[in-house]
């Protein structure tokens, strides 16, 4: 914006004009756009976790397999993304936040494809985990078992008598694996830490001049600015008598919501600014035209992000 742009004295004309601005934008956003991103943050969690999204009480697997959604993730959401960065040549604030969604995009499937090396659970471990709750079961009553373990391609057989051997399978080829996959995940943070500061400016240029124009808008930030910044609220309030190691615990936190809620606040921010609260793009702010193909790299997007629920 310039800075001697005057919004519209008229709210009405306002969202036209915000919609208009946003008409080259093919991303969800609003109300779709943070039930999206809440499920994104669920499956990330899952995984993290160890466990499959859409079947949180069982373990993720370790097998390679279980990445292909996130690989099929990654490809669909990078290119719909760049049809929607592409389409908003001129519009900056709508480039950043393409390039934002791209990032998170990007970010989530890294996790889908790196959670399995990191924290999925072989067969082996598996095994040594039946074992070891049989034991306790059986009140270590003796008896003859044979475990099946796979090391380096290779079936062997380690006999368990009376349960007082427990399986141990010391697989350096699988250590190497789970410290790539947390590699992946420090790669994700660093991703996710990037994009959040690009699409946050991205959403401060788009509104830049109209703050005080839509009163929802103001409230919108009052909300998610008090949840947001509490951490360092509460740092000032107690900086004197507040230990170093709380210190740190709530430095951390302060980063983790502001790249956490920042999409949320992004989501309703978009929405309010353009009047469209729903958030599925293709309406046109100059004549209420329904851009069938905007809507439709929408629901794409939405169903392309949705693949890492399919980790195994």
């Amino acid at each position: 914006m310039s800075d001697f742009y005057t919004p519209p004295a008229d709210p009405a004309a306002l969202h036209a004009e915000a919609l208009l601005q946003a008409s080259c934008y093919s991303l969800p956003y609003g109300a779709v756009g943070f039930s999206s991103h809440l499920i994104t943050y669920y499956t990330m969690i899952c995984l993290i976790c160890g466990r499959r999204p859409l079947w949180p009480w069982r373990r993720l697997r370790y097998p390679l397999y279980s990445a292909i959604p996130g690989i099929i993730s990654l490809i669909g959401t990078t290119v719909v993304t760049s049809i929607s960065i592409n389409r908003c040549s001129s519009e900056k604030p709508f480039r950043l936040i393409g390039a934002w969604m791209m990032m998170t995009s990007i970010a989530v499937s890294l996790t889908t494809i790196s959670a399995p090396f990191a924290f999925g659970t072989t067969k082996e471990e598996l095994l040594a985990e039946k074992v070891a709750n049989e034991k306790v079961i059986k009140e270590r009553k003796s008896f003859d078992m044979i475990a099946y373990a796979r090391m380096d391609g290779k079936e062997k057989k380690f006999p368990v008598p009376g349960l007082e051997v427990l399986l141990h399978v010391d697989d350096p080829g699988r250590k190497r694996k789970r410290a790539m996959g947390v590699r992946g995940l420090i790669l994700v943070g660093m991703i996710w830490v990037s994009g959040s500061i690009m699409g946050v400016y991205g959403i401060i240029l788009f509104c830049d001049g109209r703050w005080n124009a839509i009163s929802v808008l103001n409230t919108i930030t009052a909300v998610f600015g008090l949840v947001v910044f509490s951490p360092t609220i509460l740092i000032l309030c107690k900086l004197k008598n507040i230990k170093s190691d709380t210190l740190g615990i709530l430095i951390s936190l302060q980063l983790v919501l502001v790249c956490s809620l920042g999409l949320l606040w992004m989501d309703w921010t978009i929405g309010a600014m353009t009047g469209n609260l729903v958030g599925v793009p293709g309406r046109s702010g100059k004549d209420g035209v329904v851009n069938r193909k905007m809507m439709d790299l929408a629901w794409i997007y939405f169903a392309l992000k949705r693949l890492p629920l399919l980790g195994l």
